[in-house]
This record gives C-alpha cells, sequence and structure tokens, in this order.
C-alpha cells in the first residue's frame, strides 16, 4: 500500500528536531538566567508542549506506516480487505490520538505566552483586557475538546472501518469548531503583545529582530487557516492537512521559544548585544520619567532619601523574580530594573549644622530604570 502522504515523514522529523532544539536552547537560557529552581509556569507548560508535540510526530508517522485511516475514497472502500481494514483501523486511532495532540501543543503554547503577558502586564492598563483574552483561551480549549468527543458519538465510530458517520473520517464539524476557537484566541494574543511594542521607542535593529518574532505568530495564524481548509473544502480534503497540522505546531513552538532564545544568544555573542539597544538613551537630571517611577528630589532629607534608595532595591529584585528583560519581553512598562548601585557618605561641610545634609558632591545615585527598552542614569545630587 502506497504512503497516502509522501514526503510528510521527512519534514516533519526536520520540522521537529528544530523544536526540540528551540525548548532545549530555552531550557538552556532559563537555567542559565534564573536557575533550575527557579524555572516558571511558563517553562512548564513549553516542556509539556514538547511531550504533545513529540506524540503529534509519532502519531501522525505511525498513521503512515500503515494504510491510512478511515478517510476513504469510494474506490478505496471497494478494495478493502481484513489486512488492510487492520491497518485502517490502527491508523484512525491514531488520528484521533493526533488531534488531541495538537490541541495540547497548541493550547500549551497560547499558555505560556499568556503566563508571559500576565507577568509583565501587571499594574499595566492592558491587564484587564488579557484577563478576558485568558478566560477565552481557557473557553476555547473546553470547547474544542467538548466538540471532538461529541461530533462522532460514539466516540469509537472514530476508528470504524468503513465509517457510516463521514463527520467520524472527516472530523468537519469539529474543525469549524477548532478553527474559530483557535485563529480567534491567535489573533487575541497578538492584540495584546503587539500595542506596547508599537508604543516602545526601540532601535532599527530590535524591530527588526521583534518583526521576526510576529511574524512567525502571524505564519501560525495563516497556517491555521490553511490547515482548516484542506480539512473542510470537499474538492481539498487529504492528507495535506497533516502537513499543515505539523507547521503550525511547529511554528508555534519557535515563536514561543524565540525571546528565551534571543538572550541566550547575546550572552553567548556578545557582539549581538547592541541589537537589543535603545537608539534613545536621554532621560532629565530633574526627575525620572513618568508612569508612577520612583521620583527623587535633591531637597528631600538623607533618610527619606536612603528609604527611596531601599525600596528601589526591593523593585529591582522583584522584577528579577518575575524575569522581566528589556530584551526577552517586549512591553512598555515603568519598572526598576536594577538597585540603587551606592549611596556614599557625603563630606559634610565645615560649619553650622544646616551643613547636615550630604553635599553636592556626595549623595551620588546611579539608577537604572526601564521605560521603553531603554537604560537611563540618573545623578540625584543634593544641594546645601
Amino acid at each position: 500500500m502506497s504512503n497516502p502522504n509522501p514526503g510528510f515523514s521527512q519534514e516533519s522529523w526536520c520540522l521537529y528536531g528544530v523544536g526540540v532544539a528551540c525548548v532545549v536552547l530555552r531550557l538552556v537560557s532559563r537555567i542559565r538566567k534564573v536557575g533550575i529552581k527557579q524555572i516558571q509556569v511558563d517553562d512548564y507548560f513549553v516542556f509539556f508542549g514538547l511531550f504533545s508535540y513529540t506524540l503529534l510526530c509519532v502519531a501522525f508517522n505511525e498513521m503512515l506506516k500503515g494504510a491510512g485511516s478511515n478517510l476513504m475514497t469510494d474506490e478505496e472502500v471497494a478494495q478493502l480487505t481484513p489486512q488492510i481494514i487492520a491497518q485502517r483501523v490502527k491508523g484512525s486511532k491514531w488520528v484521533f490520538v493526533s488531534e488531541h495532540a495538537m490541541l495540547l501543543t497548541i493550547w500549551s503554547m497560547k499558555a505560556a505566552m499568556l503566563v508571559l503577558y500576565a507577568r509583565i502586564t501587571e499594574g499595566l492598563m492592558q491587564r484587564k483586557l488579557l484577563n478576558w483574552v485568558i478566560g477565552w483561551v481557557a473557553l476555547s480549549f473546553l470547547g474544542d475538546e467538548i466538540a471532538l468527543f461529541t461530533a462522532c458519538l460514539p466516540v469509537s465510530h472514530y476508528w470504524a472501518v468503513p465509517v457510516n458517520n463521514a463527520q467520524c473520517a472527516s472530523y468537519q464539524y469539529y474543525q469549524i469548531v477548532n478553527a474559530v476557537f483557535n485563529i480567534s484566541s491567535d489573533i487575541m494574543l497578538l492584540a495584546v503583545g503587539l500595542p506596547p511594542v508599537l508604543k516602545a521607542r526601540l532601535s532599527v535593529q530590535q524591530k527588526l529582530v521583534l518583526t521576526v518574532v510576529f511574524g512567525m505568530g502571524s505564519f501560525v495564524i495563516i497556517a491555521a487557516i490553511l490547515r482548516a481548509i484542506y480539512c473542510l473544502v470537499p474538492s481539498l480534503i487529504s492528507y495535506v492537512y497533516m502537513n499543515w497540522y505539523f507547521r503550525e505546531a511547529s511554528v508555534a513552538i519557535y515563536v514561543t521559544n524565540a525571546p528565551a532564545i534571543w538572550v541566550l544568544l547575546r550572552d553567548i555573542f556578545p557582539g549581538l548585544h547592541r541589537l537589543g539597544q535603545s537608539s534613545r538613551r536621554t532621560t532629565s537630571a530633574n526627575k525620572l520619567p513618568s508612569h508612577g517611577a520612583a521620583y527623587i528630589t535633591s531637597q528631600e532629607p538623607r533618610s527619606v532619601l536612603e528609604k527611596k534608595a531601599s525600596w528601589m532595591r526591593i523593585a529591582g529584585r522583584g522584577y528579577d523574580e518575575k524575569d522581566i528583560d528589556m530584551d526577552e519581553y517586549p512591553i512598555n512598562k515603568s519598572h526598576v530594573t536594577s538597585d540603587v548601585s551606592r549611596v556614599n557618605d557625603g563630606q559634610q561641610g565645615q560649619g553650622s549644622q544646616d551643613d547636615a545634609s550630604v553635599s553636592s558632591q556626595s549623595g551620588h545615585l546611579d539608577i537604572r530604570r526601564d521605560v521603553t527598552f531603554s537604560v537611563m542614569h540618573v545623578d540625584a545630587k543634593q544641594n546645601v
């Protein structure tokens, strides 16, 4: 029996190899950045997605080793033999497994991105919108599972050969539900991620990097549309849908892991560091930029200044604990990104107690604050 989808095996294993490499590089990047004990929820979603991605690849290739599934033409039905029936029953079971594996892979990547967005939009206006997106993604996963288990009843008819219900072979009703939920949730994810990036002040090089990332995200939507077409248009229904299934899953894994891989590459190749730098590095010496950042004035007593410095250290540590990196997570958010490096003891002037405050050359603060991908330094000076 000839392979119903020649060439798929080579393509799938090549794409799978790249996907595994992306997850491994992500793991290396995360361990280098936060340590093995600080692996976060989105990382676990990615690792689970790798498991289901592996299952998807195996399921498709196992199905193609035999005669195929119960998706047959009238001519193929007429040529059925007990041996072919046994092969197609086995292949149909692998197709059912592949549908679940595809759902788990795609929604694991969506969940990983949502966890990331939730972490970096904390306190921002986008968070309220994100909550709606999270709810929609959760409902869409539940809706897809319900559709998969109810489109063909009883479920065992999914691997009946031949089938009495065409839905048990073509999955058309399920594909309609899946296309609506999958494509709409992908669009929402882009809608949440794009506006902050468009508003941010970025260098040309960094814009190119982000263009590649969001370009891959757009390809995921295109692949989802194409595989829906190959599953729903009667004249196009064939095993070619498998190619677009696997391409969609593969690119979803690539784009989810791309930010962490970029950070790793920058660490390994220092020459890439300038690609992540903002072209705008200006700030005012009188105050830090707006958006709710800490404000240090030269008229404040030293005790207040030190308290603010302590608060900023805490804020800096909180930032690191959230693992928000200006190169890894493109978002326009006001956070103090590093602690106050030093508060020098001032040289007190000779004279009255009015000189108890730090001299103009003393209370020197190096403050780093991430507003829009730029690193800014401010010297806060106190006058006598």
